[in-house]
């Protein structure tokens, strides 16, 4: 896997801690989150389980043929 798409991947898993912390503070305080972060973290949550369903999809190519 080259260097970007790892870094690409990490930045996309970091996130994650804006989408969940809503969540948490509704479990550990009970603070309801809004609609609208709800959709949001929503739209976000989505759009990284197709990014990585994509990439999983993806054939591989063998490590020779990639150049390394």
């Amino acid at each position: 896997m080259p260097a970007a798409a790892a870094v690409a991947e990490a930045s996309l898993i970091a996130v994650l801690e804006c989408v969940l912390g809503p969540l948490w503070v509704w479990l550990a305080v009970g603070e309801r989150p809004g609609a609208f972060s709800l959709v949001g973290g929503a739209v976000i949550l989505s759009a990284l389980i197709a990014h990585t369903a994509a990439d999983l999809a993806r054939p591989r190519l063998p490590r020779n043929a990639r150049g390394e």
